[in-house]
């Protein structure tokens, strides 16, 4: 094609590729590359991203629950340590003759309703 225009000197020898193929060749190349881009980007918004957040989700969830059952030990281990006090099994009477009378104000009032 470009061989034919009178102003352009002629190819060395015909073993080296023409200007324009190798032109074309690249933008082909670019074009086909681009596209593959595209096909990524397109995968990573549909598929990829939706999934990272679900399962950034999923890892909040989870966080939430050790959080709880952090909290749940902890207590947990404080009302052992009180219930296995002294002074707990001290006043462990106190508390009894204090249920018991709760009992019967209880009973007491509903008696009257």
């Amino acid at each position: 094609m470009l061989a034919t225009m009178p102003d352009r000197p002629e190819a060395a020898s015909t073993d080296t590729p023409d200007i324009l193929d190798l032109v074309l060749r690249h933008e082909h190349e670019i074009g086909r590359l681009l596209s593959a881009i595209d096909q990524h980007e397109e995968m990573l918004a549909v598929e990829l991203r939706p999934a990272v957040a679900a399962r950034r989700d999923e890892i909040a969830g989870a966080q939430r629950r050790l959080a709880s059952i952090r909290d749940q030990h902890a207590l947990a281990a404080r009302l052992e340590r009180v219930t296995s006090s002294w002074s707990w099994r001290a006043t462990a009477p106190a508390r009894r003759i204090g249920d018991w009378f709760r009992a019967i104000t209880t009973r007491a009032n509903g008696d009257r309703s």
